[in-house]
């Protein structure tokens, strides 16, 4: 006779809820065998403070983030904060982060309908897609809370901020009639704005865009809300039109010869009522210089956000060999260092990341294998199975995880570009103040990271291009950088100096006592790394969370509020470009109620940055008569 051990628990015996017991009282696979170090103090320091609506774990890969994020979530259901909810940043990693549950023997789904999940009896894992979109299962402001979060990781979170702008931003091609009827309702003032840009987007030049004036977008607000719900069953609306029908009017839009978007300053993600009202919200990532988005993209309150939660023993994030072959022999060609990459490639996996597209058309006869959109994620699987050669991803820099043998040698191949119209219309204005250094040097590292996954990985990483290569060694660029990643550029200086202007024979050998685990180079590369200390500080920019704030207050009906706080913002920044940025940003907001005052915030702005947004242009016929008396 089998006995039923389940009716020998008490029902009054106390929950088991630290993170660390749980993980004892589980029946888990053979390879779990005792937290590490970092996890239980990461895991102790979070209980200690998980009553915070909003907390910030900051884990390098390889640290068992994952493994932590599903014991707080536990621990979150076993003390009645439920439901838990896990969000990765795409597919692949949501279906990692499964594995690793049910190999840890935990129950999990990835159905946020499933009832276990909504009684708290299972972790729900999904993708971030599943979450931010206009018809979230967990419901929009105006159709309530449709599914409960109680605990909800938000895993990789810079990772996530690209796809959650995405779901904030329509974007609709010149083909599609919807773009036809915003062109056409907005024609005239684009021509009065700029003729000349006007023509060009016109033609469809794939190079042109313009920016549609605030004072012409609030004007014709309501005739464009009309013509995106005559087509918001469209495929390009129907996902994102009902986020942004509500805050249409703080939009920018901009129109190129190819399609148009419209998107807001930051994402709106407290329309996603469920996730707005959840208990607890924790965010990981890995140490970077800008933490700015827990904030901007993900709505926590700044003055009670917590300093990280941080390990206080320094976190290895593996060897990485940083080389720029130009830097070292500026005679060397890009036909040298795509030669040198399919070298190692005969034996090595290489991944080589370019900006766009159009950098891609030159490695077209040289890689195994080029990923854009939804070839990413069967592409990276190859990588994983074993030995592919040469791989290109096209502007992907975060997101996707190329362990071990996955990826030996990765190549950054001149500076990312930006992935939408409105950064590249920040970029003209920002690009050389401190906001914009911020901006690329956050991609840049992101990138270098991909190929090194945790404290044992190792790989090399080249970077080409002259002005990549330019940004990464200039003084203003290098306080934008971790700890870790200044140790290992300070290494590779060294490298330099004792390189003399190598061959690309030259830099294949050194590049191979990296790959064939030479002693010395072990030594060194870890050594480098062993007295670099935590980082405890949550580094937010002032001036998007201004903006932030100020969207907030505007959407609210508070505009003076929404004034105020950017005033003193601006009041606040040195640089002549960030100034100029945020008096355009407040001028947009002043038009609701004082037209007259966002001229003049424009004319302020633009004789600090000429690129950005100029005055409106009054009648000419009035301004003769105004000053000449004539007509």
């Amino acid at each position: 006779m089998a006995i039923d051990f389940t009716d020998m628990l008490d029902d009054d015996d106390e929950a088991v809820i630290h993170p660390r017991d749980i993980f004892f009282t589980l029946d888990k696979d053979p390879g779990f065998s005792f937290p590490r170090d970092i996890q239980t103090e990461v895991m102790n320091l979070w209980f200690e403070a998980r009553d915070s609506k909003d907390n910030v774990i900051k884990l390098n890969v390889g640290s068992g983030k994952t493994l932590v994020g599903l014991l707080l979530l536990q621990s979150s259901l076993n003390e009645g904060v439920g439901p838990a909810l896990y969000v990765a940043p795409d597919k692949q990693l949501a279906q990692q982060v499964i594995s690793e549950a049910e190999a840890l023997g935990l129950d999990v789904t990835d159905d946020p309908r499933d009832s276990a999940y909504e009684s708290g009896e299972k972790i729900c894992i999904i993708n971030v897609y599943k979450l931010f979109n206009g018809r979230s299962v967990f419901g929009v402001d105006g159709s309530g809370q449709k599914i409960k979060i109680g605990a909800v990781i938000i895993d990789d979170a810079h990772a996530c901020v690209s796809t959650v702008a995405e779901q904030f931003r329509i974007a609709l091609p010149s083909q599609s009639s919807a773009f036809e009827d915003i062109f056409s309702t907005l024609e005239q003032d684009l021509k009065s704005y700029n003729h000349a840009k006007f023509l060009d987007v016109k033609a469809g030049d794939p190079r042109a865009f313009m920016e549609v004036p605030f004072w012409s977008w609030k004007q014709h607000n309501v005739d464009i809300l009309k013509i995106l719900h005559a087509h918001r069953e469209d495929d390009e609306l129907c996902f994102t039109y009902p986020l942004l029908k509500e805050i249409l009017s703080y939009c920018r839009c901009i129109i190129s010869g190819q399609k148009l978007e419209i998107e807001p300053p930051f994402p709106a993600t407290d329309l996603i009522s469920s996730f707005r009202q959840a208990k607890r919200r924790i965010y990981m990532t890995a140490t970077l210089s800008d933490d700015s988005v827990m904030v901007t993209h993900f709505g926590a309150d700044p003055q009670k956000l917590n300093a990280p939660i941080v390990p206080s023993s320094s976190q290895s994030m593996g060897e990485r060999m940083i080389l720029m072959p130009q830097e070292l022999n500026s005679d060397l060609t890009v036909k040298d260092i795509r030669d040198l990459l399919k070298d190692l490639a005969e034996e090595h996996n290489v991944v080589v990341i370019v900006p766009s597209a159009a950098a891609a058309e030159g490695w077209k006869n040289d890689a195994n294998q080029i990923l854009l959109g939804e070839d990413v994620v069967p592409g990276v699987a190859k990588l994983r199975e074993g030995h592919v050669g040469l791989t290109v991803l096209i502007n992907r820099y975060d997101g996707i995880d190329l362990p071990g043998s996955a990826c030996r040698v990765l190549a950054i191949v001149d500076l990312p570009e930006v992935s939408s119209y409105s950064q590249t219309a920040d970029e003209a204005v920002l690009s050389n103040s401190s906001q914009g250094l911020r901006r690329q040097m956050e991609r840049i590292e992101q990138g270098m990271g991909r190929g090194v996954r945790s404290n044992d990985d190792y790989c090399a990483v080249l970077l080409t291009g002259s002005k990549l290569t330019a940004r990464v060694r200039s003084v203003e660029s290098e306080q934008f950088l971790t700890p870790a990643t200044k140790a290992q550029l300070d290494l590779s200086r060294k490298i330099a100096k004792k390189l003399k202007k190598p061959s690309v024979a030259d830099l294949k050998g050194v590049i191979m006592q990296c790959l064939n685990r030479d002693p010395g180079w072990i030594k060194i590369s870890k050594k480098v790394l062993v007295n670099i200390g935590t980082d405890k500080k949550l580094r937010l920019d002032p001036a998007k969370l201004a903006i932030r704030k100020a969207l907030d207050a505007a959407r609210a009906n508070q505009y003076e509020e929404a004034l105020s706080v950017l005033s003193s913002a601006i009041d606040e920044v040195e640089e002549k470009e960030e100034k100029a940025w945020l008096l355009v940003h407040k001028a947009s907001f002043q038009h609701h109620i004082d037209e007259d005052g966002a001229q003049k915030a424009l004319v302020k702005a633009h004789s600090l940055e000429r690129n950005v947004l100029k005055r409106l242009l009054q009648n000419y016929h009035e301004l003769a008569e105004k000053k000449f008396g004539i007509y």
